[in-house]
C-alpha cells in the first residue's frame, strides 16, 4: 500500500534530536530526579520557615525567600509533607479527588517535594494534573480558541486576513488596490 504525500513528507523530515538525548547528570542534562536535587524538608516554628529543602533560612537566596514568604501555606504544610509521594501523585490523577483538596495540599508542599511528585508522573498524567489545577472551582476550564489552528498542512494556502472589528464595508473597499475598485 502506498503512502500519502503528506506521510512521505513527514518521513523525509529530520528527526528532532532533542528527543533522543539520554539523561546525563554529569553534564546537567537531567529534567527530573537528578542526583543534585535536594531532599524535601520543611522546618518551621511560630509562623517562620527555618529550613526549606535542606537549606537553612540564613542561606536562602531570593527565590527561597519568596517561596518561604508567599509560596507555602504553613497551616497545611505539616499535613501535606506527611503524605507519601505516591499518594500525592495518585491523588493528582484521580478523577474522584476534589480539585479544591488538591490545591489546598499543594500549597503546603516545598518545591523539591513538588518536583519529586511530578517526576513520578508520565507526560499524559502531567497534562491531566495541570488541566485539573487550572480549572475553575465549578469544573473544567474552557478552551481558548486560536487562530494558529487554521493551517493544518504545510501546503495549505494562507487564510485571508479578517476585517478589522467595526470597519464598514465601504472603508474596506477604500483600502483595496486601485485595480480592484469599482
Amino acid at each position: 500500500m502506498s503512502l500519502s504525500r503528506r506521510a512521505e513528507e513527514r518521513l523525509a523530515r529530520e528527526v528532532r534530536s532533542e528527543a533522543l538525548i539520554e539523561p546525563r547528570a554529569g553534564l546537567g542534562l537531567v529534567a527530573m530526579s537528578g542526583p543534585g536535587d535536594p531532599e524535601p524538608s520543611l522546618v518551621f516554628e511560630e509562623g517562620r520557615i527555618l529550613e526549606l529543602d535542606g537549606r537553612p533560612a540564613a542561606e536562602f537566596d531570593v527565590l527561597d525567600r519568596f517561596v518561604a514568604a508567599h509560596g507555602i501555606d504553613l497551616d497545611v504544610a505539616a499535613e501535606a509533607m506527611e503524605l507519601a509521594d505516591q499518594e500525592i501523585a495518585r491523588r493528582l490523577v484521580d478523577v474522584d479527588e476534589p480539585r479544591e483538596e488538591l490545591v489546598r495540599l499543594s500549597r503546603g508542599l516545598t518545591p523539591a517535594r513538588l518536583a519529586r511528585v511530578v517526576g513520578m508522573l508520565d507526560p499524559v498524567e502531567m497534562m491531566f494534573a495541570r488541566s485539573r489545577s487550572s480549572a475553575p472551582a465549578g469544573g473544567r476550564r474552557t478552551r481558548r480558541t486560536s487562530r494558529t489552528a487554521r493551517r493544518t498542512r504545510r501546503s495549505s494556502p494562507p487564510t485571508p486576513p479578517r476585517p478589522r472589528p467595526g470597519a464598514s464595508p465601504r472603508s474596506r473597499r477604500r483600502s483595496a488596490s486601485p485595480a480592484t475598485r469599482r
